[in-house]
């Protein structure tokens, strides 16, 4: 089933140059980055058509539109398709969806299978300067498109792309529905846009609302992060320079700036008409304190969560039991003797010679014929190991007794 996405584009140049790109993931049966090329321009010059086009319209802040058209595997199969055919149905649904605009503009389609799932698909690029000298009149609508693209798939794909519609429709029509309410690619954006303005205005009259001079009331926004923009540090934010007060104050926050008349429709004058009302009112003893926000407090409760936690987990590595050293077999043990003194090896294997004589073992057993080779083994390399140690001592006493004599007949002559 064939599925759009609809982007909004800044800058053409940037996304002309990933369409250009190396393939990403070839194999036997994608060897390049663009199976087919098409459109109503000519690929090769539409880069510079579409910057130039797009610096024309001033007031523009996206170049072009860009819809991404995907096809199930079993509409197109990457191992054996027709590029041509899938490029022709992403001109036609570009043609569609301008025509429903009532403008035409300059479009390119890329046919692809280079993704890690070798998915065919068209990039669709609009640019967003049509003949009638504008932009496209209120961008394009995901749904819109996604209608468009269904008539136009359906006509090749009908029993796979009917089953799609009916359930895109069934959503569209049930009051509960999960994709009402749902934005799409760039309109996502604006509904965060939306959501991040409205807690911004409830903070900003949650401020209003503590304060009783200008001072304060900036003071309270600053601790809820808000700042009052100005063109100049050292300019004043609610009166002009004759004295007046502004038409509006502005607020910022988190990348969302807002003007006082459209947060929360009062002017500067009115803000401060409200402050001077605030200040009117007798003072409570509660109204005296600063009253922390409850962001602070919930920082203040996770702090102190933080602090038992911290003195739990102390506490469990001060009480856990150290742990004892593994226990070694007797045949890990037996390799790591080979690397001691043979007198310690030959320790061990006298005690285990006489703990098998103990238990009635004699030369028929296995094991006790291979301890008493390994006994008679050692007791020779002791042996060996003994003669020699005496031997060298013996040299090493006669080596100190010449150097004796020698040293007694040097001091006679002198």
């Amino acid at each position: 089933m064939a599925t759009v996405k609809v982007t909004s584009i800044k800058r053409a140049s940037e996304r002309f140059d990933y369409m250009q790109e190396e393939a990403h993931f070839v194999d036997e049966y994608v060897g390049s980055r663009n199976a087919e090329i098409g459109g109503n321009v000519n690929p090769k010059i539409a880069p510079q058509l579409f910057d130039k086009l797009a610096r024309a319209n001033g007031n523009n802040s996206n170049d072009l539109y860009q819809i991404i058209q995907s096809f199930d595997i079993s509409e197109f199969d990457y191992k054996d398709y027709d590029p041509k055919v899938v490029n022709k149905l992403g001109c036609e649904l570009a043609d569609k969806v301008l025509k429903d605009k009532g403008v035409t503009a300059p479009y390119v389609v890329y046919t692809q299978a280079d993704g890690a799932s070798h998915h065919v698909h068209n990039h669709i690029l609009i640019c967003n300067y049509t003949d009638k000298h504008k932009s496209i009149p209120k961008g394009l609508s995901f749904f819109k498109v996604a209608k468009a693209n269904d008539d136009v798939v359906t006509a090749q794909y009908s029993p796979i792309q009917d089953g799609l519609k009916a359930v895109r429709e069934y959503h569209e029509n049930e009051e509960r529905s999960p994709l009402n309410g749902h934005y799409h690619g760039a309109r996502r954006d604006n509904k965060d846009r939306k959501e991040k303005k409205d807690i911004l205005a409830s903070d900003v009259k949650l401020a209003l609302s503590r304060s009783r001079s200008r001072q304060q009331f900036e003071q309270e926004l600053a601790r809820l992060q808000i700042r009052i923009v100005r063109s100049r540090t050292d300019e004043d934010g609610w009166l002009t320079k004759k004295g007046k007060f502004r038409k509006n104050i502005t607020f910022y926050r988190d990348g969302i700036k807002a003007r006082s008349s459209g947060l929360l429709n009062m002017t500067a004058q009115d803000l401060s008409e409200r402050l001077e009302q605030n200040a009117a009112k007798p003072v409570e003893k509660e109204a005296t304190a600063v009253k922390t926000t409850s962001e602070e407090n919930v920082n203040k409760r996770r702090q102190k969560r933080l602090r038992i936690t911290r003195q739990e987990q102390s506490q469990t590595i001060t009480n856990k039991p150290k742990p004892q050293p593994k226990k070694l077999t007797e045949k890990e043990y037996e390799k790591r003797l080979e690397e001691m003194p043979l007198a310690v090896q030959l320790k061990h294997w006298q005690e285990k010679l006489h703990k098998l004589m103990a238990k009635g073992k004699n030369d028929s057993d296995k094991e006790f014929h291979n301890t008493w080779q390994k006994v008679m083994q050692l007791n020779e390399l002791v042996a060996d190991e003994q003669s020699q140690k005496a031997v060298n001592t013996t040299q090493y006493n006669k080596y100190n007794t010449n150097q004796t004599n020698y040293s007694n007949e040097n001091d006679l002559e002198y």
